[in-house]
């Protein structure tokens, strides 16, 4: 069942867009990592502490990305992106993207994250704090 849980709004500046003036292919995915941080910043977490917490010895990285662009999107067009967690694993977590222009889908994508232990770079299950973040909401 899709459960949004956030949603974030953006405005594409002239600088995310290609000669043609249609937003550049990478710029999608930053909007991802935009709305994934504002997620974590709207459930109460400082992202800097969940993707690099030197004092609890733990990290969050990206390792995969997807996305499909559906319709072209241009300079000064404004964007909202959907957040719902689309999974949560032992060391992972997947979240997917529906990202709509007035109300018509443009792209969509997902971004998963894996939990790494700091000192040895290799994963982890993930500590309470990303697990919390993630849980459904009550």
């Amino acid at each position: 069942m899709r459960q949004v849980i956030f949603r974030y709004r953006r405005r594409v500046r002239f600088g995310e867009t290609d000669p043609f003036g249609v937003l550049y292919f990478a710029s999608m995915l930053n909007y991802f990592k935009e709305a994934a941080d504002e997620f974590i910043r709207h459930r109460g977490e400082d992202p800097e502490k969940i993707y690099r917490n030197q004092e609890k010895g733990f990290g969050f990285p990206v390792v995969r990305v997807d996305a499909d662009y559906i319709r072209p999107v241009r300079y000064d067009e404004e964007l909202e992106i959907e957040v719902e967690v689309e999974s949560v694993r032992r060391r992972a977590v997947t979240l997917r993207f529906n990202v709509t222009r007035e109300g018509t889908f443009v792209a969509t994508g997902t971004m998963s994250f894996v939990s790494i232990s700091s000192s040895s770079w290799k994963s982890i299950p993930l500590p309470e704090e990303i697990r919390r973040i993630f849980a459904p909401p009550e």
